[in-house]
């Protein structure tokens, strides 16, 4: 669904990403794996139109997205931030419908998209009515994914959604998307520093370094092929940590 043809994108005197060839395949969780400052924020933001590469060409759905093209595309993108990205001022109900008032769905419209979401990621309709600053890290998150599926896109792109939670809220929640993942059927790009949240919840992992597609194919090529000493390093590295999610 995403293709990248390459890519590269630089701030000023800094190098972010170079000469980035990547196919993202449709209906599959894609995890983007690296050390901290390797590219994976950017490479989303590049995904999700928010950042605009410096050279070569981003593809969604077979269409170059530059100028007007990223309009349409955006609409079939859903995004979660780190930490959610949730309107402080508004209410959980009121910051997952935004974009559906925006765009003039009705309140009907819009009631029964939220009841059908809530269910969906096990949110309490009473946590609606409530401000992100009166919700648990669980169900900012939860609110925030509700957020990113209202308008039932193609892809969810998701930037460490789970990084800040604590270890129990986040198994629960690795649990629930890995259900949500496989329901929806859709595709998923995830950011993500832990390997074995993206051994549990992806197909397929890029790992990055310095900028560069280092490798990528699926887990167990990872894990059991690693490419150079780096690729062996990174995994040897968190290995104490996989437990059961390498096995997934």
């Amino acid at each position: 669904m995403f293709e990248l043809q390459g890519v590269s994108k630089h701030y000023g005197q800094v190098q972010a990403l170079t000469g980035i060839d990547l196919n993202l395949p449709s209906a599959r969780c894609t995890a983007l794996i690296g050390q901290s400052g390797c590219g994976k924020s950017t490479l989303l933001k590049l995904l999700l139109g928010l950042e605009l590469p410096t050279g070569g060409e981003v593809r969604f759905d077979g269409q170059v997205l530059v100028g007007e093209a990223w309009i349409g595309a955006r609409q079939r993108i859903g995004y979660v931030p780190q930490e959610g990205g949730l309107f402080p001022h508004l209410s959980a109900r009121d910051n997952v419908t935004l974009v559906a008032r925006h765009l003039g769905w009705t309140p009907e419209a819009c009631a029964a998209r939220v009841e059908e979401l809530a269910a969906l990621v096990q949110l309490p309709k009473a946590a609606l009515k409530r401000f992100p600053n009166q919700l648990s890290g669980g169900q900012r998150q939860r609110a925030a994914l509700m957020r990113a599926l209202l308008l039932d896109p193609a892809a969810l792109l998701l930037d460490e959604p789970l990084g800040a939670l604590d270890p129990m809220i986040r198994f629960d929640l690795q649990e629930d998307l890995a259900m949500i993942f496989s329901e929806l059927d859709k595709t998923v790009v995830l950011v993500t520093h832990d390997l074995s949240e993206a051994a549990f919840l992806g197909q397929e992992v890029v790992l990055l370094n310095a900028g560069r597609v280092h490798q990528s194919g699926t887990i167990e090529d990872l894990l059991e092929r690693p490419v150079d000493g780096f690729a062996e390093r990174f995994v040897r590295a968190q290995r104490p940590h996989l437990g059961t999610g390498a096995a997934r």
